[in-house]
């Protein structure tokens, strides 16, 4: 079968749907100007000697905007990168001879080194770290990041060096010219020593590497100058950096927003876990190789993470949090749990019809999303469990993919409903998403602008509003099926009574 008669000559990303301009600049950063997050940083991590990550943030329009190439430098080699992660085949073959003529001309939607619109009255916009999944980078999921910040948040979207990016690049800051080129590594879809020993390897570059970039979030948030002057990337001018001075609501505990896909997700999960239960007795007598993130009592990331966290997780995938290294922290509760923690209200999970027919992987994540998360339970979990604790955000669009989230999804949709078996319109799987996303940050006080009428096709429930913009999009997060087309909501509660993934064969 033939993709090519559905694809446009040149793939095209969707517009954003919030009521801002959508604006992007790209930063790589020396670690050598950042204070140490770990006193144990993670082997074999030398070469790596930047951060490298995309800001997505609210923009004044300009009649005449410069556009960033969806497709990172260098575009062929990134090109090969996506297509051997894809690994489709035949049709892989037949798609490759034909997107590198066209796919290096798709631009972001965003415009590139745009001002900035001045934050809200309190002088501070909302910021979000967004960590990609497996065979990612730092633009894959444009449209999620573009999308947020179309509505009022400015978006960090991180590229993790530690081989599960499609391909990345690293700079020497003490070199002019040449960086090294770091691509991804394959793993079997098994469970042995071999495959869990890269994979925490991997999580633990990822949380050290999160852990830094909030770091930067804090020089920016402080005012610092040093780290307008510390952007390696000349594509981004100075100045432009210099807007986010001062206007970033990343200072105050429990109010940066973490969210990934997939890999992402399990990073979001175990960052959470590791610093907030950082002294916890249980880990006390963990030896170093056993604990794949310690924070220095120093490190910014202590201060950041609280039960108020807000989390959202997209399709997160959870072996890497059940490995004989990482399930001590399975067995703790979210933050969110604690006994002062407002419980599921600050947690919100989209999946994928993919994953949730995966029914080990399904019941082994609603023990994570329970206050008492465990890999032997023989019982489903109670409402009594729960207690005075609300469940979290869970629900997941009818028919959707796995990868449905990610900018694939739009870039190729004929490829997307074909190759991975999405019977759902990818517009609607996005559009439901950033609905859920917007109205979850809505509800945790922050402020984003309305959510489009246009954009609520799928349903509107009882809405009073009549104008363009409905200010509260409550519908999209009430449980009960029907309440809006192709979205259903999944309960924590009568899961997590079935085998879990340790028995499974792994699956991603």
């Amino acid at each position: 079968m033939s993709f090519l008669p559905s694809l446009n000559p040149i793939p095209s990303l969707p517009k954003y749907p919030g009521p801002y301009t959508v604006g992007t600049i790209d930063v790589e950063f020396p670690l050598s100007l950042l204070p140490p997050v770990t006193p144990h940083t993670p082997p074999d991590t030398s070469h790596i000697k930047t951060l490298l990550f995309r800001i997505f943030y609210p923009a004044i329009p300009d009649p005449h905007p410069q556009r960033a190439t969806w497709l990172s430098h260098p575009q062929r080699q990134h090109i090969a990168a996506y297509g051997g992660f894809l690994g489709l085949n035949k049709a892989l073959s037949e798609v490759l001879s034909w997107v590198p003529r066209h796919l290096h001309w798709t631009v972001l939607p965003a415009h590139k080194n745009a001002t900035m619109v001045q934050p809200p009255p309190d002088g501070k916009w909302p910021t979000a770290i967004f960590s990609h999944g497996l065979g990612g980078t730092r633009n894959t999921y444009s449209h999620i990041a573009g999308s947020l910040a179309s509505h009022g948040v400015v978006v960090f979207c991180i590229e993790h060096r530690e081989q599960s990016a499609a391909l990345t690049t690293i700079r020497d800051p003490d070199e002019k010219t040449g960086s090294k080129v770091v691509e991804y590594k394959r793993l079997p879809h098994e469970l042995n020593k071999e495959v869990w020993g890269v994979r925490d390897a991997q999580l633990r570059v990822r949380l050290w590497e999160v852990a830094l970039l909030y770091e930067v979030l804090v020089k920016l948030g402080r005012g610092e100058g040093d780290v307008v002057e510390g952007n390696l990337n000349s594509s981004t001018p100075r100045d432009v950096f210099a807007q986010f001075l001062g206007k970033l609501n990343v200072l105050d505990p429990g109010r940066v927003i973490f969210a990934g896909h997939s890999f992402g997700g399990s990073t979001v999960v175990q960052l959470l876990k590791s610093v907030f239960y950082a002294d916890h007795s249980i880990l006390k007598d963990k030896v170093i190789t056993e604990r794949l993130f310690i924070p220095s009592s120093t490190a910014s990331i202590r201060q950041q993470i609280t039960p108020h966290t807000p989390t959202i997780l997209l399709d997160m995938w959870c072996l890497p949090l059940v490995s004989p290294t990482t399930r001590c922290l399975y067995h703790l509760p979210l933050p969110a749990y604690t006994p002062s923690g407002p419980g599921g209200s600050t947690i919100l999970a989209i999946e994928s019809d993919a994953f949730v027919v995966w029914r080990p992987h399904l019941h082994t994540k609603a023990q994570l999303f329970s206050p008492s998360p465990s890999l032997s339970h023989k019982t489903p979990i109670t409402l009594e469990s729960f207690g005075d604790f609300p469940q979290p955000y869970w629900f997941y669009p009818v028919g959707s993919a796995h990868i449905a989230q990610s900018d694939f999804a739009p870039l190729f949709p004929t490829l997307i409903r074909h190759g991975f078996k999405c019977e759902a319109d990818v517009g609607r799987v996005l559009r439901l998403n950033v609905r859920a996303m917007v109205q979850f940050l809505r509800g945790r006080g922050y402020r984003v602008t309305g959510t489009a009428r246009g954009e609520c096709v799928e349903g509107l429930g009882n809405v009073a509003s009549e104008g363009d913009w409905i200010d509260d999009d409550a519908v999209i997060l009430e449980r009960g099926d029907g309440k809006v087309e192709g979205w259903k909501a999944i309960e924590v509660v009568g899961l997590g009574g079935e085998r879990g993934l340790i028995r499974e064969e792994a699956r991603i």
